[in-house]
């Protein structure tokens, strides 16, 4: 973000916050009338590495976390997936405080390592969304291992001119070099190319580039062993489908395999009721949303603030928090800025590119 930008929000967010402007703005537009379900992807320990080879957007550094679930925990009452649904269901007296949630997305190791301690010493309840189809395995989300590749790709360790050196390659060389870094040329392909047209530049990248075992190794998925261990331990287990498919796009068939495979391998696995969806990429329609619930979920999230009017409890909105979500001009924690960043003060009505309606 620019400096004059970023200084612009700083103040604004300031003002807003010590004129308690922020908080009205939030009963406007419903922000502070219905609990609010935070999501975050990965917690790693250091940020500045770990964003050379992952998207910096899925990541939070152990130290941001820590100031980000503090600060939520003296302005929310932090509860479980389970009280927030008893409260959206009219099944739970309102408090003093808004309720709040904690949930991730992709079930990344590094949950297991690094968030869960943070998150057990302080008492407060989390909801994992897993992706079966990559628990215990060694493979990679195909959006990741994208990002990984394309940032040894674009790195000036490897220039695009010494892996060019046929038909196809030169055609992956006139993709990304077209793109100023990693992420736009992740973004650019993973939204213009089909998922067998992604998993052939990815294929065709793996053949050229080295990636140490360390990069891969980071970007694995929780084990069974290891989701069971969290369950004992009070944390809910959510489906992310089989293999984190962007249901919309698929046909009727294929998407209520995801969805009902998904859960069936989860609760064989644990032994356990598995309630609660998210959708992939937060992308959802009334279709999939009637799948869902069809599927046996009782709830499901999404990425963005749309819902559904038929079934409201299957398009329930999150926000999306990683390290600089809420982070000041000098890249410092602002309570200001987070404040106003949850009362939905810089949200947009058309900020969601996606179409909800029924495909």
């Amino acid at each position: 973000m620019p400096a004059l930008r970023k200084l612009i929000k700083t103040t604004g967010a300031s003002v807003l916050n010590c004129l308690a402007i922020d908080k009205l703005i939030g009963m406007g537009n419903g922000a502070r009338r219905a609990p609010l379900i935070v999501c975050y992807h990965r917690v790693v320990r250091d940020f500045v590495d770990s964003s050379v080879h992952s998207m910096p957007s899925l990541l939070i550094s152990t130290e941001m976390f820590e100031k980000q679930l503090d600060w939520l925990a003296e302005n929310y009452d932090l509860v479980s997936m389970d009280e927030v649904m008893q409260a959206l269901n009219g099944n739970r007296k309102a408090g003093k405080k808004q309720l709040a949630t904690i949930t991730f997305d992709d079930g990344y190791v590094d949950f297991y390592w690094n968030a869960f301690p943070i998150l057990k010493r302080k008492g407060i309840a989390s909801c994992v969304f897993v992706v079966t189809n990559l628990v215990g395995t060694e493979n990679l989300q195909t959006h990741d291992e994208l990002y990984l590749m394309l940032s040894l790709c674009m790195s000036p360790e490897t220039p695009l001119a010494r892996i060019a050196a046929d038909t196809q390659t030169k055609r992956l060389v006139q993709i990304i070099g077209k793109q100023p870094d990693p992420y736009s040329a992740a973004r650019h392909i993973l939204s213009s190319f089909s998922n067998s047209e992604v998993i052939q530049l990815i294929e065709l990248m793996r053949d050229r580039i080295h990636v140490s075992a360390q990069h891969l190794k980071e970007l694995r998925s929780l084990s069974w062993s290891m989701l069971r261990t969290l369950s004992v331990q009070g944390v809910t287990i959510g489906s992310h489908t089989q293999s984190h498919a962007l249901l919309p796009r698929y046909e009727q068939t294929l998407m209520e395999k995801e969805l009902a495979a998904s859960r069936r391998r989860l609760e064989l696995e644990l032994g356990m009721p598995i309630k609660y969806l998210a959708y992939p990429d937060g992308q959802f329609d009334e279709r999939t949303a009637q799948a869902a619930e069809a599927a046996g979920y009782a709830a499901a999230v999404t990425t963005c603030q749309h819902t559904s009017t038929k079934r409201p409890n299957f398009a329930l909105p999150r926000r999306l928090l990683w390290e600089k979500s809420c982070t000041n001009r000098r890249d410092e924690f602002s309570p200001a800025i987070m404040s106003c960043l949850l009362n939905g003060v810089f949200q947009y009505p058309d900020n969601c590119a996606q179409d909800h309606s029924v495909s």
